[in-house]
């Protein structure tokens, strides 16, 4: 079974995201989040959809 590894610092810039929404607009933030999982679970059914060309340690 395939699964998505978030780095510690990736994770935080997504929480630090969903703050930055929230404050431009309440509810927002829980919108990104729900998109970014929803990416999440798209690459996690079809990994082939796209491919990363080049691996580099920049890949967050």
């Amino acid at each position: 079974m395939l699964r998505i590894r978030v780095s510690p610092i990736t994770e935080q810039d997504l929480q630090e995201g969903a703050k930055y929404y929230n404050r431009q607009q309440p509810g927002l933030g829980k919108r990104f989040e729900e998109a970014v999982k929803q990416t999440f679970d798209k690459i996690l059914r079809i990994p082939q959809a796209a491919s990363i060309s080049t691996m580099t340690s920049d890949i967050k």
